[in-house]
């Protein structure tokens, strides 16, 4: 694996810092249920169905990382980072403190 594929997957670590089954719990609260955007009346917002993602990649070992996962690794990463410098408030500094340091 390349050295630029293991900083990613460090650096995805490092930012979502929650374990996979804390993140899949929090996933059937009713409050995780209530947010999100929802693509052509789905049934499941977009923000679930990245949290799926990002639970795949915590329990894969680093050489079980695919292409396409580090590239959505460095999707999360930046994703992170935005809202981090936006600096939210309320609710949404609490929904962005489940999946960052």
């Amino acid at each position: 694996m390349s050295d630029a594929n293991q900083a990613t997957i460090k650096a995805f670590n490092n930012v979502v810092n929650m374990p996979a089954n804390t993140l899949q719990d929090w996933l059937k609260t009713e409050h995780s249920l209530a947010l999100g955007f929802k693509a052509n009346n789905a049934e499941e917002s977009v923000g679930h169905q990245s949290d799926k993602h990002i639970i795949k990649l915590l329990e894969l070992k680093h050489d079980e990382f695919t292409d396409e996962d580090i590239k959505f690794a460095n999707k999360v990463i930046g994703y992170v980072h935005r809202h981090i410098a936006q600096k939210p408030q309320g609710d949404g500094l609490k929904t962005l403190a489940l999946l960052t340091i």
